[in-house]
């Protein structure tokens, strides 16, 4: 019994404070994390555009390319999602990427970009991307399959 309570058994109040500080600064620094990423799914929402301004895959111009439409049509999906259709003309740059790859297209910065993906969420990420980057005409057109079935 003494063996258990000896002072070699128990762990050093050094290190029980140092594993009680690391636990408290991880909970306390995933707090602003936390705050943004629900910051973003409520902008995101705020910012989705009426389902009146979604225009179904039929009616889906393609991008830039027609001089009836200005609208450019962006997928934001995965590759894999892409491949399994995509509205007609849609240009399609990952949300992973796409603060990157978005530049490169050189469009205008009073174009009217549509975002879409499968829900609206990625799209609403995406948007807040091209935003920050001066296109004030960008817009959730929100998902997918809601697109395709209006």
């Amino acid at each position: 019994m003494e063996q258990q309570n000896s002072p070699e058994n128990k762990p050093s109040r050094k290190r029980w404070t140092a594993r009680r500080v690391q636990r408290v600064t991880a909970a306390f620094l995933s707090i602003p994390l936390l705050v943004f990423v629900i910051a973003a799914g409520n902008n995101a929402q705020k910012q989705a555009a009426p389902a009146s301004e979604a225009k179904p895959a039929a009616q889906a111009p393609a991008p830039a390319a027609t001089a009836a439409s200005d609208t450019v049509w962006i997928d934001v999906r995965t590759p894999q999602e892409f491949a399994g259709g995509h509205l007609p003309g849609a240009i399609h740059l990952p949300v992973d990427g796409f603060a990157q790859t978005f530049p490169t297209l050189g469009l205008s910065r009073d174009a009217v970009v549509a975002l879409y993906c499968r829900s609206g969420g990625r799209a609403g990420r995406a948007l807040a991307i091209a935003r920050e980057l001066g296109y004030a005409k960008a817009y959730n057109a929100g998902g997918y399959e809601a697109l395709i079935r209006d």
